[in-house]
């Protein structure tokens, strides 16, 4: 093979890796709009009225519990317009975190003597007036110009409780949650914002059983065996936030490593033409150097190899 074909070769394969390299950018450019086009996120933070019963009893005709106040709500909204789908992310905080309070029996009580009565020590979140939450990704449903998701937001709830009867006394941990179901409604504020609501569904849900200490059941709810809560956002404006993405950042520096090359190698065509080698191609000198060793002496052949 002679040398001017051998860099022809290497000169061509150049040029089609820039080309290649010069696509592959190009698709992870359009790849990243189409996505940033079909999911935007928004960002808001305002107070929200509402409150939430923590209520801890040993069923219908017993009751315990108190009322913790929600405040203010910090929430990133990632939405997607082609699935229609919504998940929330955000913190609310909440006072007071902890809960100390009897627990009693009254006149409806089915049982018979001797009566129970427990004190509750509970703690909501992770006890620091702040509850994280993550709604994870709802179908929602489109209505009037707005779009509709429901959502549960989860109250984890830990501490202990001491249960008196008979003057026997037990004590034991609870560890359990419960939910609000809520709806999240928004529509177009702007060409980069949305007008945002939030409320609650029904206000109070069945209790249920999350413990047992010294043979007697507790419940969540109160005397109705329910409990009850409020949540309430008045329509805020929540604006998209910029969205630091790798992939765009990844196809900005594939496609300027793909100019150069481009551009480097269309000079390099240009100034010499196709099918010349490179003088100062490495690889060529060394393959011309052990081609002339190779000859020998045959001046013909080496004069030949080095022809321009």
């Amino acid at each position: 093979m002679s040398a001017n074909k051998y860099y022809t070769r290497i000169g061509n394969c150049g040029r089609w890796e820039s080309r290649s390299l010069a696509l592959l950018a190009g698709s992870l450019l359009v790849l990243v709009q189409a996505n940033r086009a079909a999911g935007q996120i928004y960002t808001f933070s305002a107070p929200i009225s509402g409150a939430t019963e923590v209520a801890l009893s040993f069923g219908p005709g017993s009751s315990g519990g108190t009322d913790m106040t929600f405040g203010t709500l910090n929430e990133t909204l990632y939405y997607d317009s082609v699935a229609q789908t919504l998940r929330q992310v955000g913190s609310v905080s909440l006072s007071p975190a902890d809960a100390l309070f009897p627990i009693i029996v009254g006149a409806g009580w089915p049982g018979t003597p001797p009566y129970p009565s427990g004190t509750a020590d509970l703690t909501i979140g992770d006890g620091t007036g702040w509850l994280e939450f993550d709604s994870g990704t709802q179908s929602g449903i489109s209505s009037g110009g707005g779009e509709s998701f429901g959502w549960t937001l989860n109250l984890p709830v830990n501490g202990s409780c001491t249960v008196v009867c008979g003057g026997v006394t037990n004590c034991g941990t609870l560890s359990y949650s419960y939910g609000l179901s809520l709806v999240t409604t928004f529509s177009a504020a702007g060409p980069t914002s949305l007008n945002v609501s939030e409320f609650n569904v029904s206000g109070a849900s069945a209790g249920l059983v999350v413990g047992d200490i010294g043979g007697w059941d507790l419940f969540d709810g109160s005397s109705d065996d329910t409990y009850e809560y409020s949540w309430g956002l008045s329509p805020v404006v929540a604006t998209e936030a910029p969205e630091p993405d790798g992939l765009m950042f990844l196809g900005l520096g594939a496609a300027m490593v793909a100019l150069g090359r481009w551009q480097r190698d269309g000079g390099l065509h240009r100034r010499r033409g196709v099918g010349q080698r490179d003088p100062t191609d490495r690889m060529f000198s060394g393959s011309a150097t052990k081609a002339s060793q190779g000859v020998g002496h045959n001046e013909h052949q080496a004069a030949r190899f080095h022809e321009p």
